[in-house]
């Protein structure tokens, strides 16, 4: 096994954004990838979350463990091994939206 390769750690799937459907693939290196089926054809486009520099600075994100879309598919929730959420809007092409940082125990 190649440690540098991305691994699949979790995929979500989207009932309907408006006329598609999409599917969200999680990866071990903390990028998600969206997958859009439209019309009997399907268009994987690979995505990184746009998440602001300060932000991005602040937190190492580590794997992709959770993918959750609103049950209206307008937002993606993606969750990381650093315990953090990062929700996607789903009609801006998966712009940042908002960070929930973990809970303190």
């Amino acid at each position: 096994d190649d440690p540098e390769k991305q691994r699949l750690t979790v995929v979500e799937w989207a009932p309907k954004v408006l006329l598609e459907h999409h599917i969200a693939a999680g990866l071990s290196d903390g990028s998600v990838s969206i997958m859009v089926y439209n019309e009997g054809k399907a268009v994987l486009a690979a995505m990184n979350v746009d998440v602001p520099e300060a932000e991005r600075l602040t937190r190492p994100r580590g794997a992709v463990t959770a993918l959750r879309f609103s049950p209206d598919s307008l937002w993606l929730a993606v969750g990381y091994t650093c315990g953090h959420i990062d929700v996607l809007d789903a009609l801006q092409s998966y712009k940042w939206a908002a960070v929930c940082p973990p809970a303190e125990l």
